[in-house]
């Protein structure tokens, strides 16, 4: 913020005129200092300074130590040079991999502030080297990596009930079951969200321009794509032989790893066929050739040549798989090879090397002082765009990677890294060439102009990469596109996701401010934050995180006007609009459909999911499970059906089979508001019934299928597992007769789900049970 007149933080232990006192961060601090807290700020607002007066207010009142974890190392190098800076009497000390176990010990006795990677904290603490109840606070820079099985978890379940924990990210997710992990994960009991468009932050957002620029493929990349994808269509044909189910004729690496639980499942099996064997290595042949793919159409030549040649190396060598032999041995990748092989290095034309050049020195002349970033996925990338651009004049250009060895290439020591990050800010170098390892949090003032070599589709690492500039001054985005490619989709999704993550953020945001008291959040029950007050008593229950505070009588009964939405369609408008109306939402993980109300299971479809379903034939697949699983489906089609890709004939054909073969209804609405006036319209019809009904759906089948039914009810029970139990047992009755040792000794059936399934059986009804 411009101007003479800016005020500085002045307390204990932090050091005059560094930290400048902004309205947002007190207000954020005094929440922090309350309770454990996550924060969602956008990037360059200041995370780190409310981190800092944390710090200091906890060493003013308390003794013990401060954990502070990022998850690279550059960015712990970098949290303790800013802390050095800016706190004064203290002991900050680093810890890395590299320094001994024992002599570890010794600087955590004597540290105020351990600043560190979390896998090496993680590891001290399983191996009992140290205690973290010595910790008062403990901080998660970029807190959203806090999911799964990262050591950002572990940390925060080993922490729990010990001492104050502040999160930090700008970026937690697209998704509120996401949200709700990291804070289940970490042990944060409050969620601080603030906005660019909040008035008492909009004066420190500096402008960003985003625009992307669309590139041609040359001929020589679409000629290796070609023989590229002949290969992947021969190989998911002769996947698709074996019964594999894949959808498209250029399969997404997703859906190519979707396959690997089929074949994994078949292989289970006692009787297990002889061809599941081929068809694992024909889908590690896929997924080889998809990433070729993704190199030539979002790279370019010089980085599919060297992944060619790498492939070629280790398919000849001694420890290869059967799946890199055998690829090397297709007529298609011969062919590829021999082209590529026509080909040198110095001949290859990148049609984004030249836009990118152009960009660089057209910024350059601009403002001499420029500072920028270019990010890359692959290395082989970032060392062609150096090699082409480090003779532009005015560019000093530098690579910027990280640790890991690559192709036996070695990458960057933590050393170099600090050392080029120095380098970088003093102007002995003003153009970063990056791999992923700069995206998070690094703090690179006056950096005029980002470049994305290609789109991401991660909404988290798009937020990240971008805001690397407009921190104190207007800055600039790229993104190159190449016309018709993957680069498009990536791009999308991106965008996709970021608006999905806003609108998650702001809906949690208006859920929190309706009350004055802030729950904690459990991955058990990840749509649900209750709201009580001090005295215990409940203000608000915040049943999912889309349930309206009303005051009518009939919100006591706890299945009034309420439908359960499958945690996938979360991100439609619908769930939005039904919020809007007062529908009390409940997320679950639905085996078919998107929405379950008392007495309907629907299924929603966009109008172009629609026709790709037909196309692809998922639709019958989806209907005829969809009929399976309940007594009263029906089909919402969203949005103007008519398309090029399918004749009216066809698409009638469609709606036809789904009226009359499979029975079930089909609605059209115009989009996602009048889904949802629909659904509201039958949950309203519902409800005026008053008729109490099965949470199960009534199910005309034989003996061994409602036996495997019922079993199926059990929590954490999939179908293989019931199927499992009924051959273990015998029978249900001694299947709900069996102790927890006894439940054990069926495969797949942990101790907890044991005592879940011995939990639920045991338990009282309490007369209260929700009704569907």
């Amino acid at each position: 913020m411009d101007g003479t007149n800016i005020r500085f933080v002045s307390t204990p232990f932090i050091r005059d005129n560094k930290i400048e006192t902004r309205e947002y961060q007190q207000s954020i601090l005094e929440k922090c200092k309350l309770k454990s807290t996550l924060v969602v700020l956008p990037t360059g607002l200041g995370k780190t300074p409310v981190a800092i007066m944390l710090i200091a207010h906890i060493l003013d009142k308390k003794n013990g130590k401060i954990l502070f974890l990022a998850p690279t190392k550059p960015l712990v190098n970098q949290h303790v040079r800013v802390l050095g800076e800016t706190l004064t009497d203290v002991n900050i000390t680093m810890f890395t991999g590299t320094t001994r176990p024992a002599k570890r010990n010794e600087m955590w006795k004597e540290a105020n502030i351990i600043v560190s990677t979390p896998q090496v904290i993680r590891n001290d603490v399983m191996e009992k080297r140290y205690d973290l109840s010595e910790v008062k606070l403990l901080i998660f820079d970029e807190a959203h990596h806090a999911t799964g099985d990262h050591a950002y978890a572990t940390i925060g379940k080993l922490y729990r009930g010990k001492g104050l924990v502040l999160g930090m990210t700008a970026s937690p997710g697209s998704n509120m079951e996401k949200i709700t992990e990291i804070c289940e994960n970490i042990g944060v009991e409050n969620v601080v969200i603030k906005s660019e468009d909040d008035p008492d932050v909009k004066p420190y957002v500096k402008s960003m321009n985003i625009r992307w620029k669309s590139v041609d493929l040359d001929e020589r990349t679409k000629r290796a794509a070609g023989f590229l994808k002949i290969l992947l269509s021969t190989i998911t044909g002769e996947l698709r032989s074996f019964g594999i189910q894949i959808s498209k004729t250029m399969p997404s690496k997703r859906e190519l790893l979707d396959i690997q639980p089929q074949l994994r499942a078949i292989m289970m099996k006692d009787d297990k066929p002889s061809w599941v064997y081929k068809a694992m290595s024909l889908q590690s042949e896929a997924m080889i050739i998809s990433s070729a793919l993704e190199y030539a159409e979002t790279q370019g030549l010089h980085t599919l040549k060297k992944y060619v040649e790498r492939l070629i190396e280790k398919g000849n060598s001694r420890s290869s798989k059967k799946s890199e032999r055998t690829l090397l041995e297709r007529e298609e990748f011969k062919r590829l090879v021999s082209f590529l092989n026509t080909i040198e290095y110095k001949d290859i034309v990148n049609n984004k090397i030249n836009v990118l050049r152009d960009l660089i020195r057209h910024q350059i002349v601009t403002r001499k002082d420029s500072k920028l970033i270019i990010f890359a996925n692959y290395r082989d990338t970032c060392e062609a765009i150096l090699e082409d651009i480090k003779n532009v004049e005015g560019i000093k250009p530098v690579l910027f990677i990280g640790q890991g060895s690559r192709g036996g290439r070695k990458g960057m020591t933590q050393k170099i890294q600090a050392e080029t990050i120095k380098k970088f800010e003093n102007g002995e170098y003003n153009t970063l060439i990056a791999t992923s390892v700069a995206e998070e949090g690094l703090d690179i003032p006056a950096t005029d102009l980002v470049i994305f070599f290609e789109p991401i589709p991660s909404e988290i690492r798009y937020i990240q990469r971008r805001g690397r500039t407009a921190r104190d001054r207007t800055g600039n985005v790229y993104i190159l596109i190449y016309k018709s490619t993957r680069d498009y989709g990536y791009y999308n999704a991106a965008l996709y996701r970021e608006r999905t993550m806003k609108n998650e953020l702001k809906l949690l945001r208006k859920a929190l401010d309706e009350t004055q008291y802030h729950s904690e959040f459990t991955k058990e029950t990840v749509h649900d934050v209750n709201h009580k007050s001090q005295g215990g008593k409940t203000l608000f229950e915040f049943d999912g995180v889309y349930e309206k505070n009303t005051h009518d009588k009939k919100e006591d009964d706890p299945n009034y006007r309420t439908i359960t939405v499958d945690n996938r369609e979360f991100n439609s408008g619908v769930v939005e609009h039904l919020y809007a109306e007062g529908i009390k939402i409940k997320s679950e993980s639905l085996p078919a459909g998107d929405y379950l109300t008392k007495e309907t299971l629907l299924e929603r479809k966009e109008a172009s999911d629609f026709v790709s379903s037909i196309l692809d034939g998922r639709l019958f697949l989806q209907l005829r499970k969809l009929k399976q699983s309940h007594p009263n489906p029906l089909v919402i089609i969203e949005g103007d059906i008519k398309t090029g890709r399918l004749t009216n004939n066809a698409v009638r054909g469609a709606l036809l089979s789904i009226a009359i073969d499979f029975k079930v209804p089909v609605l059209v609405s115009f989009d996602a508001g009048e889904t949802a006036q629909i659904i509201k319209s039958i949950i309203e019809k519902e409800n005026k019934s008053g008729k109490t009904y099965s949470i199960r759906p009534s199910y005309n089948a034989g003996p061994e299928e409602l036996q495997r039914f019922i079993v199926e009810g059990l929590p954490g029970i999939s179908g293989t597992l019931a199927l499992r139990l009924l051959e273990y047992f015998g029978s249900v009755r001694n299947i709900f007769n069996s102790p927890t040792e006894e439940l054990m000794k069926v495969k797949g059936i942990g101790k907890k789900t044991a005592e879940n399934i011995i939990n639920i059986l045991e338990k009282t009804y309490s007369g209260i049970a929700r009704e569907m």
